[in-house]
């Protein structure tokens, strides 16, 4: 049997087969991969947390991983917390299908009532192990917070007992085939450390109700020796107030500089021109000149004045 899933295929619109059997879709490579998370995706049939096509890819290559097809992969793997985990009934089915799995030697039981409950599960590998038996109590999950939990471990406690007990057995026996994945009914349970709220901190007590409290507890009254703040230390500059001092010496040393090369470049000028030399000279004497009547009328008016 074979089938076609409708794609354009880059330029040449070409629909590209893919081989198809008794259980569905054979994905052999990445673009097949690719078109049917897809479709998926866009069928709004992809369980939660696994929406996206790339959630979806990733889910895919996990079940293949572990032997699963592509739509077993969607159904038996969900994200906890950011973390992919498998249902503890497809847990067992891969260990079952792996052709080392003990059927006659699998056992799964609940022993005892009440908070003396716990689940008792065996597992043997093929051909020549031990048999691994694991457990879980009521009194383990008790102290975990799990037992009277709302959700399945009140509604279906034996069930919950029975599903660690087979992960951990599982686990233990067929570490080679899961993959270190970790069983659904086990993660759900974990704590988010991320999403745990801090608790929040003691209010402090104000001095006033401190000594309203000591004098009520002692009966005699307290006195409230609130201590004078301390006198503030004189401080030197910051580091940044020490900086722009520095950088407004270096802008009035560059002023200086500047007016210091404005002047040496006038007298090389007059030096390399004599005709500007003395243009400079005549134009200093009628300068004097000029002044010379302002400063004897000056002079006069102070001896008048004096």
């Amino acid at each position: 049997m074979s089938t076609e899933l409708a794609v354009q295929n880059g330029s040449t619109n070409r629909i590209v087969p893919v081989t198809g059997g008794q259980r569905g879709l054979q994905l052999t490579n990445l673009d097949e991969m690719w078109r049917f998370a897809t479709a998926v995706a866009k069928s709004g049939l992809a369980p939660k947390g696994i929406e996206t096509p790339e959630a979806i890819f990733v889910a895919l290559q996990m079940g293949a991983e572990l032997g699963l097809s592509p739509m077993a992969s969607l159904q038996n793997i969900a994200v906890i917390n950011g973390r992919p985990a498998v249902w503890g009934d497809a847990m067992l089915g891969i260990c079952k299908a792996s052709g080392v799995f003990d059927e006659a030697a699998f056992e799964e039981r609940i022993v005892g009532d009440g908070d003396s409950r716990k689940a008792v599960c065996t597992v043997r590998r093929l051909p020549a192990g031990k048999p691994i038996v694991r457990e879980f109590t009521a009194s383990q999950a008790k102290k975990a917070g799990l037992l009277g939990k709302t959700g399945p471990w009140t509604t279906y406690p034996e069930r919950m007992l029975q599903m660690r007990a087979r992960s951990l057995a599982l686990r233990d026996g067929f570490a080679d085939l899961l993959r270190g994945f970790k069983a659904v009914e086990e993660v759900q349970d974990y704590i988010d450390v991320d999403a745990r709220t801090a608790a929040a901190p003691a209010p402090v007590e104000s001095l006033a109700d401190l000594t309203e409290r000591l004098t009520t507890e002692t009966g005699s009254k307290v006195e409230d020796e609130t201590p004078s703040e301390p006198a503030q230390e004189e401080r030197g500059p910051t580091d940044a107030e020490a900086c722009a001092i520095q950088l407004d010496e270096l802008y009035a040393q560059y002023d200086t500089l500047k007016a210091v090369d404005e002047v040496h470049k006038l007298e090389r000028e007059k030096e390399a021109d004599p005709q500007k030399q003395l243009q400079h000279d005549l134009a200093a004497e009628r300068r004097r000149e000029q002044l010379r009547p302002k400063r004897g009328q000056r002079a006069n008016e102070q001896k008048e004045f004096a």
